[in-house]
Order: structure tokens, then C-alpha cells, then sequence
């Protein structure tokens, strides 16, 4: 919400597009990981609803880096982490 105020003062506010992505792309991340460490016999609709949240984040993360990149394409940092949410 932080960033989304943020970027109604400054629409063109790269890094609040930057650190927003980070922040998708961490909770999504950290979803991911700690269903790892669930029991195995969890049913299977159970799985595919969290692993679906982990989509959804890491969909608004790339689109956050987008918009990022769009407005200043000169951040090695965001290519990378955009990178990095694209592989998972």
C-alpha cells in the first residue's frame, strides 16, 4: 500500500516500482519455500491453490519490474531480479 501511495504522488517513481516488485517477489518466494516443508500428504487442491498465490505474486513482480524498467531502463539491479523472478 506504501508503494501504491507512493507512486500517486510520483507516477514515474522507478524505484517504488523496483522495491515493490522486490517485495512480491519475496513473498512469493517465501511461499514457495515454506510449502516445501509441509506435509506430503497434504491433498493435492490444496497445493495447487497455494502454488497458485505463488503465480499471482510472481506475475505482479515482473509486472512491477516492467513498469520499473520502463521509466528508467539503467538499473542493472532490476534486470537482475527480474531475471531472477522469471525463473521461478
Amino acid at each position: 500500500q506504501k508503494y501504491q501511495e507512493s507512486l500517486e504522488i510520483n507516477p514515474k517513481d522507478s524505484h517504488a516500482f523496483f522495491l515493490w516488485g522486490n517485495l512480491l517477489l519475496e513473498r512469493a518466494l517465501h511461499f514457495k519455500n515454506k510449502n516445501k516443508e509441509k506435509d506430503i500428504e497434504e491433498q493435492k487442491t490444496q497445493k495447487e491453490k497455494e502454488n497458485e498465490k505463488v503465480v499471482k505474486w510472481l506475475n505482479k513482480s515482473c509486472k512491477k519490474f516492467q513498469q520499473s524498467f520502463q521509466i528508467n531502463s539503467k538499473q542493472p539491479q532490476l534486470l537482475y531480479n527480474w531475471g531472477n523472478a522469471l525463473l521461478h
